[in-house]
């Protein structure tokens, strides 16, 4: 969710600053907050490319071996209303470029330490293949709270879809943030794994997999199934990430345990490798 991506965000803004201005100062805690609440003026400018190399529709496996690249842009006003543009490249797809996704929302943190956020959007989904409307569009809500030293953290979210058909997405999220080490006093490693539950219910749009001319089995046995609300996908994440000033590296691997529908015998667990690298700009 974006609110979880801006929460962080803002955070790693304020260490950088706080980080320099504290080995000159004994500040007090409400001088760190209101030092805080000056950072949150800033203008901020998200750009990221991440790489993953299987796909899965929903942690099962497709039978088709192909890589994803996501390349994404975002700009977040300091009063907290963002406007984003993704896509989306898929290696055996043709054109591989399936689907650019256009966002505008508004993130807040708040609370005494801002440890809870709170984020509202609207998407539009662009695909390279007219003939896919099935989800156009999308209204997202997400709540999150973390501890106040950022160590352990939960957010759930929904998801609203709706074109030529409509569905409902929820995810429910258990994630920590754990230092590991500093390399030269200012660069932190850190590891920061993530559980994932996936629940729904919508229509499948299989126009985008049918142009691969593969026979895909599951993908035509589980469309009327998938209309039923149900868990679909539990993820763990285990990404580990480095981060030098405004730039940071993540390197991660993931494990999907989908939930078998009544129809699916020795559905397998599923994994995958991720790549990604970010960099923020800030200014006033």
């Amino acid at each position: 969710m974006a609110g979880n991506l801006f929460a962080q965000v803002k955070e790693e803004e304020q260490d950088a600053e706080i980080d320099a201005i504290i080995d000159e100062l004994i500040l007090d805690e409400n001088s760190i907050l209101d030092y805080i609440d000056e950072l949150n003026k800033y203008h901020v400018l998200f750009l990221s490319v991440a790489y993953n190399n299987k796909t899965y529709f929903l942690g099962r496996d497709l039978n088709i071996d192909q890589f994803t690249l996501s390349p994404q842009a975002i700009y977040q006003h300091p009063s907290g209303a963002y406007i984003g543009i993704s896509g989306v490249v898929y290696s055996e797809f043709d054109p591989k470029w399936d689907l650019t996704t256009a966002t505008l929302g508004f993130s807040n943190n708040f609370g005494k330490h801002d440890n809870f956020n709170f984020d509202m959007s609207y998407s539009r989904y662009l695909f390279t293949d007219s003939a896919s409307r099935d989800f156009e569009n999308s209204f997202d809500g997400s709540f999150s709270i973390e501890t106040k030293n950022r160590l352990i953290g939960a957010s759930a979210g929904v998801t609203y879809f709706f074109g030529e058909e409509q569905g409902f997405q929820n995810n429910f999220d258990i994630y920590s943030t754990v230092n590991l080490f500093k390399i030269n006093n200012k660069h932190l490693v850190s590891i920061n794994p993530q559980l994932s539950f996936i629940l729904g219910n919508e229509s499948i749009d299989t126009s985008r997999i049918d142009d691969l001319i593969v026979d895909i089995p599951i993908i035509q046995t589980v469309v009327n199934e998938f209309e039923t609300y149900a868990l679909r996908n539990t993820q763990l994440s285990v990404p580990l990430n480095l981060e030098i000033n405004d730039f940071e590296l993540e390197i991660g691997y993931n494990f999907n345990f989908p939930n078998a529908l009544i129809f699916e015998s020795n559905l397998e667990e599923s994994s995958f490798f991720n790549l990604g690298v970010s960099y923020i700009f800030s200014f006033q």
